[in-house]
Order: C-alpha cells, then structure tokens, then sequence
C-alpha cells in the first residue's frame, strides 16, 4: 500500500511538471502578446485602407525554448500580412528581466533588400545582429536569441513587461509614419525561462 502511494504521489509530481511546461510555455495558439487587426495609429490612419497597413498590423507574439537548444530563446511576431514593405519599416519586441530591458528589432529598407535582426539591452545600450526568419507564408518574423546575449537567464527567471510595436515610416521624412503597438494598452503575459 506503501509504495501505491509513494508511485501516485510521484506521477501526480510529474504531471504537476508537465502542465507547469505547457502553461507558461508561449505557442501561436497562447501567445503572451495579442492584438486585435485594423487597429494602425498615425497621420490619417483612419482615413487610409487597412489594407495598407496589414504588414505591420500585429496579430501576436509569443517566446518559446526547444529542449534541444537550451542556451537560445525564440520569439515570434506575426502579423496580418507579411510582405516586402515600400516604406522603412521595424518591427520589435521589448521585454524586461532582472531590470535590463531588451528590444528585438528586424529592420527592413527598399522592399525587403536590405534588412536585418538586432536585439539591444539598457544595460550596455549596443545592438548586436543575431539570427531571424520571415516567413511570408505564415506572417512570422521569427527571432533566434542566444540567453548569453540576454544576461543568461536560469530556468524559472521571468521576461515581463512584454509588448510588440510594427512601425512604418515614409521615406525621407521619418518623422511622419504609423504605428501597431501590441497590446494596445499596458503589456503582456510574462514569460517564463523553461531551460
């Protein structure tokens, strides 16, 4: 009868652990950043189409860890449609852990020929360039973050104050442009390091 209960009080530990994982792990279907569409601020952004604006209009965002790959974060944003963009356009994800805040940012300029993923911290205030994806089947930028790059996080550490901003400018004159900040007010889930 002892080792019943010694083999129930184990399996119920195992998975209490399991469900721990599947909660706070973020996936495109529980994202910790959401966002309804149509929602672009800027000049005249009531007046223009969506449409114009839906490849930097965010529908979500999520972190995720692969067992495999301990030592790296992903993160991905997807958007309504993801496209080679006219205009200079960002999109980010900013976070905070242990007081550093980091921004995530893949840049794009003259329709996708030029572009590139850097992540930057408060702490050292410099961008390193680090991997990333665009799928345009998807709408999903999807950044490769190695955790020495963000202070090394141990398992357990939390990244909050999570939100996503798509930003889109005019040539030339950047001050005139249009934005999506993800969510609209205050900020997401937090995320926790699994690995």
């Amino acid at each position: 009868m002892k080792g019943k209960i010694i083999a129930i009080f184990c399996i119920s530990l195992m998975l209490a652990a399991v469900f721990q994982l599947t909660v706070t792990a973020g996936d495109e279907e529980n994202p910790e950043i959401e966002d309804g569409q149509d929602d672009i601020t800027g000049p005249f952004s009531s007046l223009i189409p969506a449409a114009l604006f839906e490849d930097i209009d965010i529908i979500s965002a999520w972190f995720f860890e692969n067992s495999n790959q301990p030592d790296y974060l992903s993160v991905s944003l997807k958007v309504s449609k993801l496209k080679r963009c006219l205009f200079p356009t960002l999109y980010m994800v900013n976070w905070t852990c242990g007081g550093v805040k980091y921004t995530l940012t893949y840049g794009i300029i003259g329709l996708g020929f030029l572009s590139t993923a850097m992540i930057s911290t408060s702490a050292t205030e410099f961008s390193t360039t680090i991997y990333s994806s665009f799928d345009t089947n998807q709408n999903i930028i999807t950044f490769i973050v190695p955790k020495e790059m963000i202070g090394n996080p141990r398992q357990g550490a939390a990244l909050t104050n999570t939100e996503a901003l798509g930003i889109q400018a005019l040539p030339i004159v950047t001050i005139i442009g249009w934005e999506d900040r993800a969510p609209n007010d205050g900020f997401g889930n937090d995320y926790t390091i699994q690995y």
